[in-house]
């Protein structure tokens, strides 16, 4: 039978983990029960990439020390637990190209008497004072020193370094029963990944012009629209940064609260204890917003609460399910919203969707696919194209990091007056169409073209 590879403390497993996610820029941890084993994945960049697999008996002693850390009740092992937990990162971190995750146990303690070795550069060395929880924080011992903490040098000594400046990292925790056990999804909410200014979203001038349009008003409605993992929050949090004065009183509805924010009143959803989207939106007018925003637009109820709210002089800020900017409207329809109330509270749609980009450290010229060039309508010989060779900096997948593709629709009187009149889906697609608005597929072939990603990841999205 084959050797079974030895137990790694938990905690030791944990921290390398995180901070190799971390490092990595990956968006989620994947710790999923299989048969025999427990794999683990990242998504990066959009993508799942399996990072190792480890024995499946290890599985509880991880399960219960995320519970811990979530404060959930660690003897429920049939039942779906939703929390979260904040973790101190002390940033940057830089890591040794291609670092071994860990597979066994630390050494055994040198004697007294024994020389005592230079430490190594692997992983576990690199983050053991650079991420810890909160939990730690109880036990100096095991925390990085404070920054900016006195530290006396020994004689004939160099002063240390400055110690790197900490950063709280918030981790959103999803545990689910399977029949091998509890699938765990551990989602990184990074601050700084997260609040972008709109001008970093990946729009160029013609759009940026119309989406600044769309939020000019002291009133009315703004959607964004797209898959999940489109950026949608993103978006959202970009806007409140940009429409947030001390003038202004914000309020939002979110489920779950992704990120908290400074001088904005942040409310989470707790649908078990009554409070829903449609509730809160009916008590939010009362505490007098002058901007609202709302996670998400799922039923009748808070479409309508949302719809009234911008009519009444209000900014409103949501996200809904709807595959283009002209679907948003027999979205709202099917949800029993007047078609008058659509025309006149919507300021406008914004679709978009987040594309690969192109790794600037490994870039060659290349021929794309035929089934792209025939979609896009192009000829390769008419145009350059990059894709990414792959590299360390990659990780040998030829891209590094997203960009978003966007579709803006102002609602401008044509548009106002052909939802009104009833007129067919056909019509408002032609409107669109001669009206120079830039769609989905064309940003998605411009940014091709500019070797901002390739042809083919622009045709996957679009």
């Amino acid at each position: 039978m084959p050797k079974e590879k030895e137990s790694v403390p938990v905690q030791d497993f944990m921290n390398t983990m995180l901070a190799q996610a971390i490092a990595d820029q990956a968006s989620d941890i994947h710790i999923e029960p299989l048969t025999q084993e427990m794999r683990i994945r990242f998504r990066i960049d959009g993508v799942m990439i399996e990072k190792m697999r480890r024995p499946i008996f290890e599985l509880g002693h991880l399960s219960n020390r995320i519970k811990a850390l979530a404060n959930f009740d660690i003897s429920a092992l049939t039942t779906p637990q939703d929390g979260h937990f904040l973790i101190t990162v002390y940033t940057p971190i830089t890591l040794p190209s291609a670092a071994p995750m860990p597979t066994a146990p630390p050494a055994a303690s040198l004697p007294e008497s024994a020389p005592v070795p230079a430490p190594k550069k692997n992983l576990s060395d690199t983050i053991s004072h650079l991420l810890f929880d909160e939990t730690d924080k109880k036990n100096p011992a095991a925390s990085p020193p404070e920054a900016g903490a006195p530290q006396t040098p020994s004689a004939g000594q160099a002063p240390p370094p400055t110690p790197p400046a900490p950063q709280q990292l918030s981790l959103r925790v999803s545990i689910f029963p399977t029949l091998d056990g509890e699938a765990i999804v551990l989602r990184l909410l990074n601050r700084e990944n997260m609040l972008l200014p709109i001008n970093d979203l990946g729009m160029d001038d013609q759009t940026m012009v119309l989406f600044k349009k769309l939020i000019a008003k002291d009133y009315g409605m703004v959607l964004i629209t797209g898959p999940a993992g489109s950026g949608k929050t993103t978006t959202l949090y970009s806007l409140l940064q940009t429409l947030r004065t001390k003038e202004k009183n914000i309020v939002t509805l979110e489920d779950p609260v992704e990120l908290r924010l400074d001088d904005i009143r942040q409310s989470q959803i707790y649908a078990d204890h009554g409070l829903t989207f449609a509730l809160g939106m009916r008590s939010i007018l009362r505490q007098d917003p002058d901007i609202i925003m709302i996670g998400e637009i799922r039923d009748a109820d808070t479409a309508e609460n949302a719809v009234r709210a911008s009519l009444t002089g209000r900014v409103v800020l949501s996200t809904i399910h709807a595959n283009t900017t002209l679907g948003t409207i027999p979205r709202l329809i099917d949800m029993n919203v007047d078609r008058s109330l659509i025309a006149y509270a919507l300021n406008g749609v914004v679709a978009q969707r987040l594309v690969r980009k192109v790794c600037p450290n490994c870039r060659i010229n290349y021929v794309p696919h035929q089934e792209f060039l025939t979609y896009f309508n192009i000829k390769s010989e008419d145009h350059t194209f990059v894709k990414g060779s792959g590299c360390e900096n990659c990780r040998h997948t030829g891209f590094n990091g997203r960009t978003g593709l966007f579709e803006v629709l102002y609602f401008d009187d044509t548009v106002q007056a052909l939802i009104i009149e009833k007129a067919p889906m056909k019509a408002l697609e032609e409107y669109v169409a001669t009206s120079g608005i830039k769609t989905l597929k064309q940003d998605a072939l411009q940014k091709a073209l500019a070797g901002i990603t390739t042809l083919e990841e622009a045709g996957k999205v679009v």
